[in-house]
């Protein structure tokens, strides 16, 4: 049985096509802040709430306490985001995979640091995917080829984080890589496109951010 952990971030609210996504089973849910509003919106009971709690509802709160879910409070005046330290968390729980939801909209630096976080070679030995506005992201470590899964036409990016992605290989797409390297700041990874149903992706050095945009999303102006 799949063991995944929903990690649930507090920003943009995620639709119910999150719960469309998941595994029918082995599924446990973690609540980031004001992820606890989202949770509790989708029907979703957490088995722990992390963070410094500024964001939450007080009646998600009310509710978690209730529920009897505990909560682990940080100081607001911390050193990580609530995100970085419900994801330790939950990669500490040794699953197969960590799904990160809910951290679209709000401010562009929480966007951007939050991203960063789940490239974090902390968590290479976790497979790491975010959802983000319907679209999603999936981390790729050196040594841990991943599968992912689209349509024809449907776009996959690439993108190096952290350094040059060396040792590329990518298959199932339009512009195959065979033990190419991406320059960290290069945008040559940009707009790739499925040709199958699944496309696989690793590399030798560094690490990716394989990205599928929303489905809707239009293949021109790369």
């Amino acid at each position: 049985m799949s063991d995944t952990v929903l990690v649930l971030a507090g920003g943009g609210e995620p639709g119910p096509e999150l719960l469309a996504a998941l595994p029918a089973t082995g599924v446990r849910c973690l609540a980031a802040d004001s992820g606890l509003d989202h949770a509790r919106a989708l029907g979703l009971r957490p088995e722990l709430v992390v963070g410094d709690l500024d964001s939450a509802s007080p009646a998600a709160l009310a509710w978690a306490e209730a529920e009897g879910i505990p909560i682990e409070r940080h100081p607001v005046d911390k050193a990580h985001t609530d995100l970085e330290l419900a994801l330790a968390r939950a990669v500490a729980s040794a699953p197969d995979r960590v799904l990160v939801a809910g951290i679209g909209g709000g401010r562009l630096d929480h966007f951007l640091a939050n991203v960063g976080v789940l490239a974090s070679p902390r968590w290479a030995a976790v497979a790491v995917d975010g959802w983000i506005d319907g679209a999603r992201i999936a981390v790729v470590h050196p040594g841990r080829p991943r599968v992912l899964e689209g349509a024809p036409g449907d776009l996959l990016s690439l993108l190096p984080v952290n350094g040059d992605a060396v040792g590329v290989t990518a298959t199932g797409v339009a512009w195959p890589l065979d033990g190419e390297t991406l320059a960290a700041s290069s945008s040559r990874g940009v707009s790739n496109v499925f040709t199958q149903l699944t496309a696989m992706v690793g590399l030798l050095e560094g690490t990716l951010l394989a990205v599928r945009p929303a489905p809707s999303t239009p293949v021109t102006g790369a």
